[in-house]
């Protein structure tokens, strides 16, 4: 036999009874064997993805709301069934209704200004029905469960009127200054806000008591001595006069306050931001900036100016409206919005004030703002009228204007996070941090359409980054400069074209002391601030904490430290942070041009007064107070159009609103006079 092809029988190794086969049973081979690890593998990866920790963003889903509809239970084109097809239509998840509570003007002759007078009354919902209202939102909203409805008002709570019909130069003032009260829980809470010219009611009681029983006490006296015949010829008419007055001054108001006893300030709007919170709604101050102008009747004009100054002036209100069709000044940063802020993490306030996106709808086809165009994206767990109710108390939510329907700018995250521990926040909440605090920022467009957007991070009101990128866009980005005391806060603005835009709301972090124990997350729902009844003096040119500068001119800068906060979860005000740059982004307004070296100074218009600048350089500012930027200024000498005062103080002087080349801007009393 030859050698290489001599048979070899080698006799085959002995296998453990475990891997010998059975009869009829399977024998794994090596390829069974691997596809038996690798599925054991797979499995084991998936169960690792499973346990991996997810972004605080992530817990939540967003849902498009928009906030502030009317219909045609107020000055609106549309019914409440046509306005929820359309909202279907265009992929919107919540309508927040704002329908107006009361719209009325009257005027009367005082002193019996209640009984003589003439009243101007149109849709609304006081008007029409609250119960009307609610059911007709209720009933629609069940047949429409791919849209939430949510019932809520506008209200105008005070006016006051300047002039003289007989002269032809009568004026109502602030009729469009308005405030958003969501989330009341009962009829007779709509039906007894404190609003003029409206229900009974018996709030204001106390004020008006006294009037009417003097005046009913003198006509009983009247009546008494008419009846026993004594001066019959006078004490009959005295005595219909009294009853007369005692009619007009009866204690069941709508309203503890009169048109007719000129500008009564932030309180009448504090009064209302009391009862709101009293019934545990929320309230939000819509359209602070608008400038309103019309004509009511012949020879009858009604003029609101902007308000962003009340703002800062009222207290316990949940938010404001951030983002409207125009771009709005108070959340550029050092502006209304983080003044505010800083009061709350100074620990002055209560609470935080939030942003969010009015979409001031009134008709679709009417040359006004289309629906969905501005709209607040709620961060909730489930899609129900409670959770979206939570998510505005809260503020879980960030507000976006575009112009195309089909593809806004969304963020897809946005937390703030400790590195060390993994303890993180999103929109609305706060995180305690040992490390410094790292930002994740994820952009994108809901269709990826690859714009180009600017992102601004501020921090306690300074911008401390910004980004022109290409979406989709990621940022990851550790705050190694912050000043790791005390608490502070993170916001985002970013926009895209010229006129696509988000307003983030804030993220507060607070730094643990050493040792200090590191505990999850507070609720996300903030404590709602209370007022008392009486509304402390505000001092505004400076915000607490910080360092007043000698002149109003110069800029104010921040204290090193900040104070202890408590550790609530978001909700009162601050002063500003480290000193205050412009910002490094293009503006979205713009500023007021500069004075001229010699200005050209226009000659007076009879019976129109100015404020005079008494030195060379004084200081225009975008608000009332030296925290706020410069935007121009003035020779000396030079004639500034006088619009009216402010309720803030600074040094015993108030500021001034004047305007410049058209433009409004604040000024304060003590560098100009009064011609």
């Amino acid at each position: 036999m030859i050698p290489f092809l001599e048979e070899k029988v080698v006799a085959e190794p002995e296998r453990p009874d475990s891997v010998i086969r059975k009869p009829g049973g399977p024998n794994p081979g090596l390829r069974e064997r691997f596809l038996l690890s690798s599925l054991a593998a797979l499995c084991l990866f998936m169960g690792s993805l499973f346990f991996l920790p997810v972004s605080a963003f992530a817990k939540f889903i967003q849902l498009d709301g928009v906030v502030d509809i009317k219909s045609r239970f107020s000055t609106g084109c549309s019914s409440v069934e046509d306005l929820a097809g359309l909202a279907k239509s265009r992929g919107i998840d919540a309508l927040v209704f704002g329908d107006y509570a009361r719209d009325s003007m009257e005027y009367g002759i005082v002193p019996f200004e209640r009984i003589f007078r003439k009243k101007d009354e149109k849709a609304s919902v006081l008007a029409n029905g609250v119960s009307d209202f609610i059911t007709e939102i209720n009933d629609i909203d069940q047949r429409y469960p791919e849209t939430m409805l949510i019932p809520a008002v506008e209200v105008a709570p005070y006016y006051f009127w300047t002039g003289n019909i007989f002269d032809k130069d009568l004026e109502a003032h602030n009729w469009d200054k308005h405030l958003l009260v969501v989330g009341l829980n009962n009829l007779e809470d709509y039906e007894q806000l404190p609003i003029l010219n409206s229900n009974f009611s018996q709030r204001p009681l106390a004020k008006y008591q006294y009037h009417f029983l003097g005046f009913g006490v003198a006509f009983l006296v009247c009546l008494g001595a008419a009846y026993k015949g004594f001066y019959r010829k006078i004490v009959v008419p005295v005595g219909a006069v009294l009853l007369l007055l005692a009619i007009n001054y009866h204690p069941f108001q709508s309203s503890g306050f009169s048109q007719y006893g000129g500008d009564a300030g932030i309180e009448p709007y504090q009064e209302l931001i009391r009862y709101a919170n009293s019934k545990e709604g929320m309230i939000f101050w819509s359209h602070p900036e608008k400038a309103v102008e019309t004509a009511v009747a012949e020879n009858v004009l009604s003029y609101t100016l902007p308000h962003s100054e009340d703002l800062v002036l009222s207290r316990g209100y949940t938010g404001f409206q951030s983002v409207s069709a125009e771009p709005v000044r108070a959340v550029e940063p050092a502006n209304e919005w983080d003044h505010v802020l800083m009061e709350y993490v100074h620990g002055e306030r209560n609470g935080p004030v939030w942003g969010y996106g009015g979409n001031d709808f009134v008709c679709e086809d009417n040359g006004g703002i289309k629906l969905g165009a501005v709209r607040t994206i709620f961060l909730v767990r489930e899609k129900t009228r409670e959770a979206v109710l939570d998510a505005l108390r809260s503020g879980r939510m960030y507000s976006v204007y575009q112009e195309d329907f089909g593809d806004r700018l969304s963020l897809t995250d946005i937390t703030v996070s400790d590195a060390t521990t993994g303890q993180e926040a999103t929109l609305g909440q706060e995180v305690v941090v040992t490390d410094f605090p790292q930002l994740n920022i994820k952009v994108n467009t809901t269709k990826g359409s690859g714009k180009t957007a600017h992102i601004s991070v501020m921090r306690n009101g300074q911008e401390v980054k910004q980004e022109t990128a290409t979406l989709p866009y990621d940022l990851t980005w550790r705050d190694l400069e912050v000043d790791r005391s005390g608490m502070i806060y993170y916001r985002v603005l970013i926009h895209s074209d010229p006129s696509d835009r988000i307003v983030s709301n804030p993220i507060f972090v607070r730094f643990a002391k050493e040792g200090e124990e590191v505990a999850s997350l507070p609720p996300a729902g903030s404590p709602r601030e209370v007022e008392p009844p009486a509304v402390p003096a505000v001092k505004a040119p400076a915000a607490p904490g910080m360092s007043i500068p000698s002149s109003p001119e110069k800029p104010m800068t921040a204290p090193t430290k900040q104070a202890a906060i408590p550790t609530v979860v978001p909700g009162s005000t601050p002063s500003i942070p480290e000193t205050v740059r412009e910002p490094t982004r293009p503006r979205i307004s713009e500023p007021l041009l500069g004075a001229p070296t010699v200005p050209e100074v226009p000659a007076p218009v009879p019976g129109q007064q100015y404020a005079v600048a008494r030195i060379a350089g004084v200081s225009l500012k975008k608000g009332p107070g030296t925290v706020f930027l410069e935007v121009g200024n003035a020779a000396k000498g030079e004639r500034l159009l006088f619009v009216r005062r402010t309720r803030i103080e600074f040094n015993g002087k108030v500021w001034l609103v004047v305007k410049k080349d058209g433009r409004t801007a604040y000024v304060w009393e003590g560098l100009v006079e009064i011609q």
